[in-house]
C-alpha cells in the first residue's frame, strides 16, 4: 500500500489478515477502502458483510450480501455465506432459500451442505434425496478434498442420528475428525499434548499470589467486562443471551482481543516470551492494554435490545464469551481488578460428546485429545479458583435448565443488575449469534440434551479413560 496508494487487492487481503485475528472493525475500513478504490466488486462486498456480521452490524451486512450477489449472480459462496449470516440472526427460512440457491449454482458446494447440515441437526431442515445423492457421490470422488470430506461426513452423520442410527452416525463423526485431522496435520497444525501441559504448567506457575499482589493497583477499574469462559459446548452461549436479554448489557460475542493482546505482549515489553515475562508487566503496559480492551468492548455498546425494551446510551456491562478466555484470566485479572468471570459447567461427558459432534475444535479430533484437554481446563479452572483475586461466579447447564428462573436471578444479580423480565425470554432477543448454539438459544430451555452422551456410549470407552471416570460411570449405572 505504501509501494501503490491505489492498489485496492491489497486493501482486501488486509481486511482478510484482520478478520484472522479478529479485528473486525479496522477489516472493515480496509474493505471499504478497497471498494472506494475499485467499486463493483463482488468479492468485496462479500468480505466486508462478513466483517460486519461479526460487528453485529446485521443490517448493513445483509445489504452488501445482497449488493454481492447482484453483483456477481453466478457467485454460489456469496448465496452461502448470505445464508449463514441469515441463521445468525434467526431468519432460518430466508437462509434455507439462499443455502438452496448455492446449491443451486454450484451443485457440489460443500459450504452450503455445511451449513444446512447445522439446521438439520436441529430439526429445522431435512435433506432432499438429490442433496443426499450429491453429498455420497462428492464422498466417492477423489477430487473432494479430505476438509470438505470431513464437513460432508458431519453432515452424514446428522442424518444418521435424527434417524437414531447412532452407531452410523458415530461413524461418520469418527471419520470425520480423522479427516480433518489429516488436513491440519499436512499444514503443520498439530495439537501437541505435551505442549499444552507446558501452557497450563507454566500459567499456574506464573499467575501466583505474589503475581497478583504485586500487581494489585495496575488495572483499569471499570466493572465494565463480564467474561464468560468454560469448555465449549457448556452452556456459555445460552448464558450470554440469557445476560445480552438484559436492557442494561451488550453482547460482544467471542472476541479475540485477549488472546492478541498475550500475544503482543513480548513486542510491548520487548521480552522473549517465557515466564519471565510477567515480571516485567508494569503499571503503564497494563494500563494500555486495559484501554485497548475497554474501547473493543465499547465498539458492542450498540447492540440491538430485547424486543420489549427500548435501547439506553450505554450498557453498564458488556459480555465477552469466547470460552476458552480461561487461558487468560490471570491477565484479565492485572487489566480489570472489577471485571466478573461467569464460568459455565457442564456434565464432562456431555460436554466432550457434544464437543466431539461439532467440526469446529482441534482439540477434539480423538476421544483421547479431547479428555486430555478436559482434565486440562479443570485443572487450570482450579489454579484460578484458588488464587484469583474476581469475582467469579460459576453456573451449572443442568442446573440452568431445571431452575431457569432461580438461577438467572442469581446471576443477575452477579452482575450487579436489577431484575428484568426480559432475561427469561431471551429467545426473543434480537442479535447475531455466531456460535454452534445459534439454533438452540432461540428457543425456550429444553432438557433433551442432558445425558445425549449416553446415545454413543458404546463408543466413549477411550473417552471415558482420559477423563478418569470409567470405573465411577459405571459404578453410576
Amino acid at each position: 500500500m505504501q509501494l501503490k496508494p491505489d492498489f485496492a487487492s491489497a486493501y482486501v487481503h488486509l481486511g482478510n489478515t484482520l478478520c484472522a485475528r479478529g479485528r473486525f472493525v479496522e477489516a472493515e475500513a480496509a474493505y471499504r477502502q478497497a471498494l472506494a478504490l475499485r467499486p463493483g466488486v463482488a468479492d468485496t462486498h462479500l468480505q466486508l458483510a462478513k466483517a460486519l456480521i461479526r460487528e453485529n452490524q446485521e443490517t448493513d451486512a445483509l445489504a452488501h450480501f445482497e449488493q454481492a450477489a447482484q453483483l456477481d449472480p453466478r457467485l454460489a459462496e456469496a448465496q452461502s455465506a448470505w445464508g449463514a449470516a441469515l441463521i445468525d440472526v434467526g431468519r432460518t427460512p430466508e437462509a434455507i432459500a439462499h443455502l438452496q440457491e448455492s446449491l443451486r449454482l454450484q451443485p457440489d458446494h460443500v459450504v452450503a451442505f455445511a451449513h444446512l447440515s447445522e439446521l438439520v441437526n436441529e430439526n429445522c431442515y431435512r435433506y432432499s434425496e438429490a442433496e443426499l445423492a450429491e453429498i455420497t457421490r462428492l464422498l466417492g470422488d477423489a477430487a473432494t478434498t479430505p476438509v470438505d470430506r470431513s464437513a460432508l461426513h458431519f453432515a452424514l452423520a446428522y442424518v444418521q442420528e435424527k434417524q437414531g442410527q447412532y452407531d452410523d452416525a458415530f461413524a461418520h463423526f469418527r471419520t470425520g475428525h480423522d479427516l480433518k485431522r489429516q488436513a491440519s496435520e499436512a499444514s503443520g497444525v498439530v495439537f501437541e499434548s505435551a505442549e499444552h501441559t507446558k501452557v497450563v504448567d507454566d500459567l499456574i506457575a506464573g499467575f501466583t499470589p505474589e503475581f497478583f499482589q504485586r500487581v494489585a493497583g495496575f488495572g483499569n477499574l471499570s466493572d465494565k467486562p463480564v467474561l464468560i469462559v468454560g469448555m465449549p459446548r457448556s452452556g456459555t452461549t445460552l448464558v450470554d443471551q440469557v445476560l445480552s436479554a438484559h436492557p442494561d448489557v451488550a453482547a460482544a460475542g467471542e472476541l479475540m482481543e485477549l488472546g492478541n493482546i498475550v500475544a503482543d505482549l513480548p513486542h510491548l515489553l520487548n521480552r522473549p516470551r517465557s515466564l519471565e515475562l510477567l515480571s516485567h508487566l508494569d503499571r503503564a503496559t497494563v494500563q494500555t492494554l486495559a484501554r485497548r480492551y475497554l474501547r473493543r468492548l465499547e465498539q458492542f455498546g450498540g447492540a440491538l435490545p430485547p424486543l420489549s425494551t427500548p435501547p439506553r446510551q450505554e450498557e453498564a456491562r458488556v459480555t465477552d464469551k469466547m470460552p476458552q478466555n480461561f487461558f487468560y484470566l490471570g491477565f484479565v485479572a492485572a487489566l480489570f481488578p472489577n471485571a466478573r468471570i461467569i464460568h459455565c459447567r457442564r456434565d464432562a461427558m456431555d460436554t466432550c460428546v457434544s464437543c466431539y459432534t461439532h467440526h469446529f475444535t482441534d482439540f477434539a479430533r480423538s476421544l483421547e485429545g479431547l479428555g486430555f484437554y478436559y482434565r486440562q481446563y479443570e485443572r487450570l479452572m482450579a489454579h484460578w479458583s484458588a488464587v484469583l483475586p474476581l469475582r467469579m461466579f460459576e453456573v451449572r447447564y443442568e442446573d440452568l435448565v431445571a431452575s431457569q428462573e432461580g438461577v438467572t436471578r442469581t446471576l443477575i444479580d452477579f452482575c450487579g443488575l436489577e431484575w428484568h423480565d426480559a432475561c427469561l425470554k431471551y429467545y426473543d432477543h434480537r442479535r447475531a449469534v455466531h456460535t454452534a448454539s445459534r439454533m438452540q438459544v432461540r428457543q425456550p430451555i429444553y432438557t433433551s440434551s442432558l445425558g445425549r452422551w449416553r446415545r454413543y456410549a458404546a463408543h466413549l470407552e477411550p473417552l471415558l479413560e482420559a477423563l478418569g471416570q470409567r470405573e465411577t460411570r459405571r459404578q453410576g449405572e
